[in-house]
């Protein structure tokens, strides 16, 4: 792991092609070149002035925001009348709003999916009312937040344009190192929860992620899921996994530099899991707690603050309004199933337990 520190500058490295993890444009850095061609988009490059990661993709000072009835938070963009936000139409709006916001090219908001819990990861679930996202480099496909070969192959090419542009050695290894950098920076900076899409339990997601003895799959909806989330700024992304061959998948430009973008592409190797995913940016923002569980500390109260060190956030989640049913593992004992009865009936959730579809009784 990289060392820990709490950073209000820059994330860990700043984009050298113009766009932060693909996000936005961050100028770290002024590029002035000797020779220009007409008509270039050339972002700049000099040492001139290192500017927040955090302050030219969510605003500078973070944004103020303010929690909702049913887990939802409106930002300071929101338009909703003063002292209306008691009334069930201001409500339903706002939900209905922050599925509609967040969400990746066409998906039905009742589509049925489950997120598969160890036991001590549902207690965890349970005690912070959060959910646990992790940043892209930490997952299991090592491929995440990578740029397509036929993608990469073409942003290579122009980049060797750019360079030809330079005199300057350290400017020419900047330009080789583009796309590497992008890549790097997005899978720091994205950070993801996994749901599987299925009208029915997947055996084979109990074995990989749960075991068939302790464990939990609960049951919601992919609006259930963003409707529940505290949402306070606009980096956030709801969709379906799109499974790829990297060696032939093709991309634009465009689409190839952006994090947000390549965060939704997987290798088809892992196509059984049939992903729903949300996504974010690993900030700990207003609605988000520490990877321990612990509210922002004051440097994060102050900015949306970036560390190296973290692998991950916990988003602040209205339970109720997430977890339609929960579902007891494959071979769970009676004693086990009961237990996870009683710790849901002294929760917030007050949903139903039900053993596994899979269970076969000895």
């Amino acid at each position: 792991m990289a060392r820990a520190q709490g950073l209000s500058k820059a994330a860990p490295r700043a984009s050298r092609g113009g766009s932060k993890a693909g996000l936005r444009p961050i100028p770290a850095y002024t590029m002035v070149p000797r020779r220009r061609a007409a008509g270039s988009l050339l972002p700049a490059v000099s040492q001139r002035r290192r500017s927040s990661v955090v302050e030219h993709t969510l605003g500078k000072g973070g944004v103020g925001c303010s929690i909702h009835p049913g887990g939802t938070i409106s930002s300071g963009h929101s338009s909703v009348p003063a002292g209306a936000t008691d009334s069930a139409a201001v409500r339903t709006k706002l939900v209905v709003d922050q599925f509609q916001r967040i969400r990746r090219g066409e998906l039905d908001p009742t589509v049925q999916i489950w997120r598969y819990f160890t036991f001590p990861k549902f207690i965890s679930l349970l005690v912070t009312q959060s959910l646990w996202f992790s940043k892209l480099q930490i997952l299991s496909d090592c491929s995440e937040g990578l740029t397509p070969e036929p993608a990469r192959a073409a942003l290579k090419q122009r980049h060797r344009e750019i360079e030809s542009w330079f005199q300057e050695e350290h400017l020419k290894q900047q330009t080789r190192q583009f796309v590497e950098e992008n890549e790097n920076d997005g899978r720091e900076l994205i950070v993801a929860n996994c749901w599987f899409i299925g009208t029915q339990e997947s055996i084979q997601m109990w074995n990989t992620y749960v075991g068939n003895v302790e464990g939990v799959a609960i049951q919601s909806t992919a609006s259930a899921l963003a409707n529940s989330l505290a949402i306070s700024h606009d980096q956030w992304w709801i969709g379906k996994i799109n499974y790829v061959d990297f060696a032939r998948h093709e991309m634009t430009a465009y689409e190839a530099n952006q994090a947000c973008v390549r965060a939704f592409i997987k290798n088809e190797d892992y196509s059984h899991e049939n992903e729903l995913r949300v996504a974010t940016m690993n900030f700990v923002a207003p609605g988000c707690l520490n990877p321990d569980g612990s509210p922002p500390d004051e440097k994060q109260k102050s900015g949306l603050v970036y560390s190296e060190s973290r692998p991950g956030i916990l988003v602040r989640t209205n339970l109720p309004t997430l977890i339609h049913e929960v579902r007891t593992a494959p071979k769970v004992s009676n004693w086990h199933h009961n237990l996870i009865k009683l710790l849901v009936s002294r929760s917030v959730c007050g949903c139903p337990v039900a053993y596994s579809e899979h269970r076969k009784i000895d």
